[in-house]
């Protein structure tokens, strides 16, 4: 058996995982008291949250996974053969933002709307920067210099941005979930 995590099928979940947390946006959303990649891989997870509570008889309730967070998880993955040997690997990694009101919108239901789509914004801003600073001049491929980063071609968004609300944990947040592609 293969270690964990260097496989076709799981580098590419884990490696949009390494590419959030590098995110200088993403990191100072869900782990300001500790604003690294180290720091913010704790609340980017792969391939579900767990939305179980640490103690289901307290009050309040506390989430294994508390938001702020993001997850990812697989799409779709394919390599094809040509010749005698596979290409690269391509596929798509849904990305899903859960964050809580930016304090300085609260109340404002437009303002935090506005905050949160401005934040996942600038994630993805930067992680179009990473990709750009990772490729070779035009080149079609992964070629990262790091290769916890990967080649996002693509990004679309399919669902949100909106206002969640969760009766049970008492918690106002808003989500959006993307759909990634990749190639590599």
């Amino acid at each position: 058996m293969s270690a964990l995590g260097t496989t076709n099928l799981s580098l590419p979940r884990l490696r949009m995982q390494d590419l959030l947390a590098a995110c200088p946006t993403l990191r100072n959303i869900v782990s300001p008291a500790d604003p690294t990649s180290a720091g913010a891989i704790a609340h980017v997870h792969s391939p579900y949250a767990l939305d179980t509570y640490v103690d289901p008889g307290a009050s309040p309730l506390v989430l294994q996974n508390p938001r702020p967070r993001a997850t990812v998880n697989h799409g779709d993955f394919s390599r094809e053969k040509t010749g005698a040997t596979y290409g690269a690997g391509k596929g798509s990694l849904f990305v899903s933002f859960e964050f809580l009101p930016d304090p300085a919108a609260l109340g404002d239901l437009n303002a935090e709307l506005a905050a949160f789509e401005d934040s996942i914004g600038q994630i993805w801003d930067e992680i179009e920067a990473r990709v750009a600073q990772d490729k070779g001049t035009n080149e079609g491929v992964y070629t990262a210099q790091n290769e916890t980063h990967m080649n996002v071609t693509r990004y679309v968004l399919v669902d949100g941005p909106g206002q969640c609300f969760v009766e049970e944990e008492r918690e106002l947040f808003y989500g959006a979930i993307f759909l990634a592609e990749w190639i590599g």
